[in-house]
């Protein structure tokens, strides 16, 4: 799946994948350095994270996650709280 960044939202490619072991692409659209974390969105640690990818770049990584419903979001300073959020569903 892919999700695009760019100030000050994510734009998911699909709203939910299946369950186990997928790719997520970074594709920074912004004009800004950008970060996407993984966090339960029942609230908890973060489950995994794409590091930080420069504008016009991408980065591929790969996840294994179980069913649930998960926060993503960007962790550069006051980029959540300015919008830089998303719900992806694995099912």
């Amino acid at each position: 799946m892919q999700v695009s960044a760019r100030e000050f939202s994510f734009t998911l490619s699909r709203p939910a994948v299946g369950a186990g072991s997928f790719v997520l692409e970074l594709v920074n659209a912004g004009q800004d350095e950008h970060d996407l974390h993984i966090r339960p969105a029942a609230g908890g640690a973060d489950v995994g994270a794409v590091g930080i990818v420069l504008p016009g770049r991408h980065a591929d990584v790969e996840f294994n996650l179980p069913p649930g419903s998960y926060t993503l979001y960007c962790a550069m300073p006051a980029h959540e709280e300015l919008g830089m959020r998303a719900t992806l569903t694995v099912e």
